[in-house]
């Protein structure tokens, strides 16, 4: 057993906490609700964008008819194509570069009656010249050319929305460097992202490469773009859904403490239990009691549409730190020879298009200390649970 203790001590859990940051920071949302020019990231104003009104050809002009004595036999024939606006008009600067950006949204079911949740929100497009802007020391790169939409009025508070699911219209940006730049979206639909100084569900993201999970230092995908030309580029946008777990032992497991302290758990694709496993969801609790009637409840953010395994767990003394599990951790792990495994009933499955998605865990191992159990001073206040005045004494 103690070799299985060691193996889990060692396992994945770098990431309890969801990491959020995937290049960007709580300083790059702003608040849209403040002064025009002011809505978006880091003092990056409306003032810089582009002016779109004067360089995109009009898609609905109506040619002239041909006049009585003109003949149809003048038409040009078959084999020759008509004149075609391209699909992103050329910059009004030939030395410098245009891009045409169109966000696509993924397929989501917005929540009637949950302003969180209910699709409507407001969107922010960023353009970069570097794949990172967030800084190590918390700072971050200006954008070079921003969007807001819809636009903001100052003093406007609440926000003006719009409804994500309706046609958005193509987002210009005129008069770029001709360079490799870097192209970032948040949708907010979730306004709680701006007093969180975080992402949190309901909150969108675009221009990132999700796909072999979050991780710390995410970078930006790359648009090249070209002198005198534009470009169009599609954006796809993910949504970062709500997520709740529910917490409980399996019949006949107790906790080698009181079963109180801070808890979380990740979800992840493989359902051997490994180092560095990618996260594609987390949720969390400063403190829970475990042995509470219903056991606890733990909320966060997913993405994607899974199936996902949910590997939870219970710090019953509130010892980790670092990446380890410690002794007396409750866990939901089974073990194939030696090897740890999130159980069969740890799997995750949803509808591909649900904003929110509830999953009941039940933990049913507990990590042995070697030797003597210490004594569990780890206890949560009267009111700890899952919101933010958890504490532990």
């Amino acid at each position: 057993m103690s070799n299985r203790s060691r193996t889990l001590v060692v396992a994945m859990l770098a990431a309890m906490t969801f990491p959020i940051g995937c290049g960007g920071s709580s300083e790059d949302t702003g608040n849209p609700a403040g002064t025009a020019g002011s809505a978006g990231t880091d003092g990056g104003t409306l003032d810089g964008e582009p002016d779109v009104s004067a360089d995109v050809p009009a898609d609905n002009e109506v040619p002239d008819s041909p006049s009585p004595e003109t003949s149809t036999d003048s038409q040009p024939p078959p084999d020759v194509a008509p004149d075609v606006a391209p699909a992103c008009a050329p910059p009004s600067d030939s030395s410098k570069a245009a891009l045409c950006v169109d966000i696509k949204p993924e397929k989501i079911t917005p929540i009637a009656g949950n302003d969180a949740l209910d699709g409507m929100g407001v969107l922010i497009v960023e353009v970069y010249d570097t794949p990172h802007p967030s800084q190590g020391d918390g700072g971050t790169v200006q954008p070079i050319a921003l969007a807001v939409r819809p636009e903001q009025d100052a003093g406007t508070n609440p926000p003006l929305t719009m409804n994500l699911f309706d046609p958005i219209d193509t987002i210009r940006f005129d008069n770029l460097p001709a360079q490799t730049l870097y192209v970032r979206a948040y949708f907010f639909d979730n306004f709680a992202a701006f007093t969180a100084q975080n992402v949190v569900p309901g909150t969108w993201l675009g221009g990132y490469d999700l796909s072999a999970g979050m991780k710390e230092g995410l970078g930006l995908s790359p648009v090249a773009l070209a002198a005198g030309a534009g470009l169009q580029h599609d954006l796809p946008l993910t949504a970062l859904r709500a997520l709740t777990i529910n917490l409980s032992l399996v019949n006949g497991k107790s906790p080698l403490g009181d079963g109180q302290g801070p808890a979380g758990a990740i979800l992840v694709k493989e359902q051997q239990v490994g180092a560095n496993m990618p996260a594609f969801g987390s949720a969390g609790a400063p403190c829970v009691d475990l042995l509470a009637p219903g056991g606890a409840k733990l909320r966060g953010l997913l993405y994607g549409t899974g199936p996902y395994y949910a590997l939870g767990y219970v710090d019953d003394y509130g010892a980790m730190a670092g990446n380890g599990l410690p002794p007396g951790t409750v866990v939901d792990v089974t073990f194939n020879g030696s090897q740890p495994e999130i159980p069969a009933s740890g799997l995750v499955t949803y509808a591909a298009d649900a904003y929110a998605v509830t999953k009941d865990l039940e933990l049913n191992f507990v990590i042995p200390f070697t030797g003597t159990v210490p004594a569990d001073t780890m206890q949560c206040v009267s009111d700890a649970g899952p919101g933010p005045d958890a504490a532990t004494d």
